[in-house]
C-alpha cells in the first residue's frame, strides 16, 4: 500500500518499484480487498 501510495495509485509505477508485474500487483489488491483511490 505505501508503494501505490508513494506513485498517487499508479499500480504500474507501483510494480516496477516493488520488481512486480501489474497483475500481480492487482491480485494482491483484490486478494486483500484494497480500495483503489483514483486521483
Amino acid at each position: 500500500m505505501d508503494a501505490l501510495e508513494k506513485t498517487g495509485w499508479v499500480q504500474a509505477k507501483a510494480a516496477r518499484l516493488l520488481g512486480m508485474t501489474v497483475r500481480q500487483i492487482n491480485y494482491r489488491i483484490m486478494k486483500f480487498g484494497i480500495e483503489v483511490k483514483k486521483i
